[in-house]
């Protein structure tokens, strides 16, 4: 009777656990379904996350982009070095002002670099490499634009050094070839005075031809700027 008992008992507990094994199966799989929930949603906050930043990104990259477009195409219309002082002030001054505007911008672009290193240290996990490829063009345009800036601006005191130089040559060859012209009146004038008629007829022949020869030298070397 006993056994029969522990039997019957055994028979009808047998639901129980399998009811027990039954709710512990659903309690791991919430368990895993919450947690499997949990890093979706995680994911998805990344992503949502990763989304803003590369909109930020990409909105600054293309306002510097314009920029910079606008920079070169300013940059490829200056003129050549000019030759005369006015066209080289004007110049000096357009150097000037591009130069400035390019350094003022300098935190527009540092602003740039900043996104770029955002999104690679935050999702280090994830392809940036077209990020960096990107930004690195960026910031090779800006450091060309700056360094033919700052070169255009050296040629553009030089030509002007040059000018001040060649005025100063000019003004001493002027000062030469005016006491020149009074020496040769001189002689002329001691000829008329002391000299014999035919000595006097030669000098005031060649006397001109040298005065003319000194013109053509002046005009040679000086007149054609």
């Amino acid at each position: 009777m006993y056994f029969l008992s522990t039997v019957s008992s055994t028979v009808s507990c047998a639901p129980v656990f399998d009811h027990l094994r039954t709710c512990l199966k659903v309690t791991k799989l919430r368990e895993h379904w919450d947690e499997t929930n949990s890093k979706v949603l995680q994911r998805k906050a990344q992503l949502d996350a990763m989304l803003g930043d590369s909109q930020r990104y990409e909105a600054k990259r293309q306002e510097v982009d314009a920029w910079l477009t606008r920079m070169e195409t300013r940059l490829e219309r200056m003129g050549t070095v000019g030759h005369t002082a006015d066209v080289l002030e004007a110049q000096l001054r357009e150097q000037k002002s591009f130069h400035a505007e390019l350094h003022q911008y300098k935190y527009h672009v540092e602003l740039f670099n900043t996104l770029t290193q955002k999104l690679i240290a935050v999702y280090q996990q994830d392809d940036t490499t077209k990020v960096k490829k990107m930004t690195e063009q960026i910031n090779q345009r800006y450091n060309n634009l700056n360094t033919s800036i700052v070169n255009r601006g050296k040629s553009l005191h030089s030509a002007m050094n040059s000018l001040h130089n060649f005025d100063r040559s000019i003004d001493k060859f002027l000062a030469w070839l005016s006491e020149t012209e009074s020496s040769l009146e001189g002689v002329e004038a001691d000829v008329d005075r002391l000299g014999t008629r035919r000595d006097q007829a030669a000098l005031r022949q060649l006397l001109p031809r040298i005065k003319v020869r000194l013109k053509i030298i002046f005009f040679y070397f000086f007149g054609k700027s």
